[in-house]
């Protein structure tokens, strides 16, 4: 061995490089997973947000990988070891510090005009650092071991195993225990701990033996400062981080509290009157549904979320049969902890996809609502063809299915999409929007009312909003201009068409 200080010979040396590279690679996917919960609250959770993050991270592993190779020296063990806790601790310090980073920086740079550059300038600021850092070590460590063995291409292939190994556990256990048990906060702490001791490890490789004591007592100290810092040094902007959301309940007034799932809000519920509906979408897509809801009638709800029309729809018809598809039961849960939703007992909530809830149905419904949101869109597999055969085949023959679709005004890609798919299930597919907002260069939320038999009026004062009916001319119009997909289980471009 080449060490002036060897630590129990070369297996020894071998493991502790093996641990290196392994625990690094988990700690960088770790970091991965957790950015896109983490970007959620700023700039939501789509696509285009996993996009920049995985693009992100790999650039910074890349990036980090030739740096290690171009930073490590031949036979020099104290050299790389000493380049290797460096690497470790500013990895520690960033990945500690980017939850303070990323509240602090957001709201200068997030744009809902722009919100593709918005994503990937948040990613680079923030999580490109750590993966950096953390994409130095492996070819280090690696050359290292190779350096301690007869047999280079073995040690090689081993430890980009390890390397590979790591990986696939720091997903796995960031996904399923990680955040589902701690929240990204506290992630964020264990592994800036891990990555400071991992530094220390390192450090140790490249002092002399009665040093080492020193070195292991300054990495503690270290590692729990670091590992404090994401969990006390900032406020966590979600109440609850479930599998799915980051969630928080804020008081809009006196008796109104909202709902936020990521950073959108998704209901306001007022303590004493459930009929109160301030998101005017809310209020006409009751108004149409009104000539359906009777005493002996059957709903399905595709999405919960603040469980606004149902709790509205409970208390004016208790006898009403509802099944309610929310896929993340802690949204159900804190509906009815803190948004005051009591379901009635001929109300049945799934806690699951509402396309696999719907597929056991047995008994059709006279009412469907699609109130289901990633951020702006809807799920890709809510839109398609297959989707819209799927609801058709359990409505009843009278039956109304009623949508809504957050698109812009001027250029609605998606909302023409979705029409146009429709179209093809449905004998009368209406879309209706605020007047006021027709002339508007913002987004805005589309209602679609889809039925064989239900002819709507064109337009309809709810709560002193009106609405407009589109006409079919000014649909057609649009259609030539933007070219409007028909979305299936096979393509369905939503975030494309919303975003560009």
């Amino acid at each position: 061995m080449h060490l002036e200080d060897p630590i129990r010979g070369r297996l020894t040396f071998l493991v502790i490089n093996g641990l290196i590279v392994g625990v690094s690679s988990a700690a960088s996917l770790v970091v991965e997973i957790v950015a896109g919960r983490m970007l959620a609250p700023y700039v939501g959770m789509s696509l285009y947000s996993w996009t920049a993050v995985i693009a992100t991270v790999l650039a910074g592993l890349s990036l980090g990988n030739f740096i290690g190779g171009f930073a490590f020296t031949t036979q020099d063990t104290k050299h790389n070891s000493r380049f290797m806790a460096l690497m470790l601790t500013i990895a520690s310090l960033s990945t500690a510090a980017a939850p303070w980073l990323l509240q602090k920086i957001a709201p200068a740079l997030t744009s809902d005009t722009r919100p593709i550059l918005s994503m990937l300038t948040l990613c680079l600021l923030v999580f490109m650092p750590p993966s950096l850092c953390l994409g130095a070590v492996s070819p280090v460590a690696t050359a290292m071991a190779q350096e301690q063995s007869p047999d280079k291409g073995k040690i090689l292939g081993f430890f980009f195993a390890l390397g590979a190994i790591g990986s696939i556990l720091g997903t796995l256990l960031s996904g399923f225990l990680f955040l589902a048990y701690l929240g990204s906060h506290a992630t964020l702490a264990i592994i800036a701990c891990v990555n400071m001791v991992l530094g220390g490890i390192c450090l140790c490789m490249a002092v002399q033996k009665t040093q080492r004591f020193v070195v292991i007592a300054l990495a503690s100290i270290m590692a729990i400062i670091f590992s404090l810092w994401p969990l006390y040094g900032v406020a966590n902007p979600c109440q609850r981080e479930s599998a799915y959301y980051c969630i928080r309940v804020e008081q809009y007034s006196d008796n109104v509290r909202i709902m936020v799932l990521d950073h959108l809000v998704h209901g306001f519920n007022h303590q004493t009157n459930p009929q109160y509906f301030n998101a005017p979408y809310v209020g006409l897509m009751d108004y149409l549904a009104r000539t359906k809801i009777k005493e002996e009638k059957r709903a399905f709800f595709i999405g919960g979320g603040a469980f606004t029309l149902p709790r509205a729809w409970s208390a004016r018809a208790p006898n009403m049969e509802m099944i309610i598809a929310e896929i993340d039961p802690v949204v159900t849960e804190i509906a009815q902890q803190e948004l005051w939703y009591r379901p009635t007992p001929l109300t049945e909530i799934h806690h699951g996809d509402a396309r696999s809830v719907l597929r056991q149905n047995k008994k059709p419904f006279d009412v469907i609502v699609g109130d289901a949101f990633h951020d702006l869109s809807v799920p890709q597999h809510l839109t398609t063809y297959e989707f819209g055969q799927l609801v058709r085949k359990n409505l009843q023959t009278d039956g109304l299915y009623l949508l809504n679709v957050i698109d812009h005004v001027q250029q609605p890609k998606l909302m023409l999409s979705v029409w146009q798919t429709l179209r093809q299930q449905f004998q009368n597919v209406a879309i209706f929007m605020k007047e006021d907002d027709l002339k508007s260069w913002d987004r805005t939320t589309f209602v679609v009312a889809a039925s064989e038999t239900f002819t709507p009026q064109n337009g309809y004062v709810v709560s002193g909003n009106r609405f407009i009916r589109l006409p079919h001319g000014y649909l057609e119009a649009k259609s030539e201009v933007f070219a409007p997909l028909t979305l299936t289980d096979d393509y369905s471009p939503v975030d494309r068409l919303l975003f560009f």
